[in-house]
């Protein structure tokens, strides 16, 4: 799978995905079948630069999902 993130003010998830965040994140998910590349955008004057995309990443590893 492709995912394709922004952020928004310092690393932040935009407002359409932070149920996302809150909900699916908080716990690993069973994805040992998935395979993924992951491109996250955002601003690198913000003190957490891409802070969404490499919390997905770090969650999708540890959901068993392989770069």
């Amino acid at each position: 799978m492709l995912v394709i993130v922004s952020t928004t003010g310092e690393g932040d998830a935009p407002d359409s995905m932070s149920w996302f965040m809150r909900k699916q994140m908080a716990q690993p998910a069973d994805l040992g079948s998935v395979a993924y590349g992951l491109l996250a955008l955002g601003d690198r004057t913000y003190a957490d630069y891409c802070g969404f995309g490499r919390a997905l990443d770090q969650w999708l590893e540890q959901s068993g999902a392989t770069r």
